[in-house]
């Protein structure tokens, strides 16, 4: 079996900044329903050390997107200009790849050198990645676009820009939410 290299790195600044929201955690616990504070906690934990992976050629778009999950409390993303960026992060050709663990890769369709379509089908062929989550973020999301996904094993597919929706079909999709 192959192992993957930890994405710790990533997560770093993450959590030493974690710290600083702890009053504002404390205050929340204080007013909120039992339980529910701590299903919160432990969503923003899971999002904290769930690693995504992002290929989005739109410097704007990409932005936005690592933006929005980093905002919704992902700390483990990192993203790249194009598919075939994104996999040869995923799947480098010495060594092993990123322990993807409980994460998700989010791809936008029409992006130079690779496109999502081509990234979903090398994911989905590969032995060690295949049950990796891939979602297809774009708006040239129609019908004919729909059925090529869901025929290349989309995970799930979000027009642009709806940033709430993937954030909660992110967390459904890796944490049953």
């Amino acid at each position: 079996a192959l192992t993957r290299v930890d994405l710790d790195f990533f997560v770093q600044k993450g959590i030493e900044n974690a710290d600083d929201d702890d009053d504002e955690k404390d205050e929340t616990k204080a007013h909120s329903t039992p339980g529910k504070a701590d299903d919160d906690d432990n969503l923003q934990e899971l999002r904290q050390r769930a690693p995504i992976v992002v290929a989005e050629d739109s410097t704007m778009l990409r932005n936005m997107v690592v933006g929005t999950l980093q905002d919704a409390g992902y700390g483990n993303v990192v993203s790249f200009v194009n598919g075939l960026e994104a996999w040869n992060f995923l799947h480098p050709e010495e060594g092993n790849g990123p322990d993807m663990g409980r994460g998700a890769v989010i791809t936008d369709i029409e992006m130079p050198k690779m496109d999502g379509h081509r990234l979903l089908k090398l994911i989905r062929d590969d032995q060690v990645l295949r049950g990796l989550p891939v979602i297809l973020f774009s708006s040239l999301i129609n019908d004919e676009m729909r059925s090529k996904g869901e025929m290349l094993g989309a995970t799930g597919q979000i027009t642009k820009p709806e940033m709430n929706e993937l954030v909660n079909f992110l967390d459904t999709v890796l944490f049953s939410v």
